[in-house]
């Protein structure tokens, strides 16, 4: 699902989607190198910016994760509805850490709206976190996350629920 995640920072990000690789095994460039990470950024105001990361759910590459996340006030989960199972981590290392977050759910022909409660209960999340069917190639479908994560987030503040 990488270049899913490189597709949705790309579709909202006014510089496009940067991309840092990983280098090729035993100088071997035939190789197919794994993205690290994509990364973006919207000026919401001259005085606001939200920054986008993308970043792979590999559990081996969780060791970023805290750094990108400090500051954050949330994240949008990018979750594959054939593939479910494979976010379960992601979504615990989250929780565990007490970070809002939203699932943002591709069907893998994006013509298909996904059953939000199916993926809630496969992925085992409180009611109140938001699932959304997404095209992460589609601006407008990406912003509608953004939109839903930054609601969302703002509302767990006001609650008085912050990141541990």
């Amino acid at each position: 699902m990488d270049s899913s995640k490189a597709d949705f920072v790309n579709a909202i990000s006014e510089l496009g989607s940067l991309t840092a690789e990983t280098e090729p095994k035993d100088g071997d460039l035939s190789s197919n190198r794994p993205v690290l990470m994509d990364f973006g950024r919207i000026s919401v105001a001259d005085d606001l910016i939200l920054y986008l990361f993308g970043t792979p759910g590999q559990t081996r590459l969780w060791f970023m994760w805290d750094e990108l996340f400090r500051g954050a006030i949330g994240t949008v989960v990018l979750v594959d509805t054939q593939r479910l199972a494979e976010s379960l981590d992601a979504v615990r290392f989250l929780e565990h850490r007490g970070l809002a977050y939203v699932i943002a759910a591709e069907a893998p022909d994006f013509t298909v709206r996904v059953d939000p409660q199916a993926v809630r209960d496969a992925l085992a999340i409180a009611p109140d976190v938001p699932v959304l069917s997404v095209n992460p190639r589609r601006r407008e479908s990406v912003k509608a996350a953004i939109v839903a994560l930054v609601d969302y987030a703002t509302h767990r503040l006001r609650r008085g629920e912050r990141p541990a």
